[in-house]
């Protein structure tokens, strides 16, 4: 005898959706792309069709409010944890009987945590134009310093 394979029960819909448009909040809420949810939730499309009706929907107030009603409880306990971990943080940088090294590590991963943190270095995407503008660039101030400090005859 064959055993079922177990699924795992969708939450019960919300008032004026149906359980696929559930379904897609739901996958939506956990960071699923529009379109992919779209095509998990059970909705029988093709990928440009999912798109553009998965677009549709999201402008939808009953699913969006649904899709801010699933985060919100996932956003709450984010912030629970940010908030439990920096006052965790704020204890190490008060305890003067830390080690100084501790205690500016401290500061640090709390100005990380409030977004406070410089980045020590920014990397930047460049394209051939500018690249290449930037060697022109190179190449005249390269032309000005030398004719500003080539030897003058005397």
């Amino acid at each position: 005898m064959k055993s079922k394979p177990t699924t795992k029960k969708a939450a019960k819909p919300r008032q004026g959706l149906n359980s696929r448009q559930e379904r897609f909040c739901e996958l939506v809420a956990a960071g699923e792309n529009q379109t992919e949810a779209y095509i998990k939730a059970g909705f029988k499309a093709s990928r440009e069709n999912a798109r553009r009706n998965s677009a549709r929907m999201t402008a939808n107030d009953l699913i969006l409010k649904r899709i801010a009603e699933l985060r919100k409880p996932v956003t709450r306990k984010t912030l629970s944890a940010r908030d439990h971990k920096r006052e965790m943080l704020y204890l190490i940088m008060e305890d003067t009987s830390q080690k100084i090294e501790a205690r500016l590590k401290a500061i640090e991963i709390d100005a990380k945590l409030s977004g406070q943190f410089e980045p020590d270095r920014t990397e930047i995407q460049l394209g051939n134009s500018t690249l290449q503008s930037i060697k022109e660039r190179a190449m005249q101030v390269a032309g000005a310093l030398v004719s500003q400090y080539a030897m003058k005859p005397e």
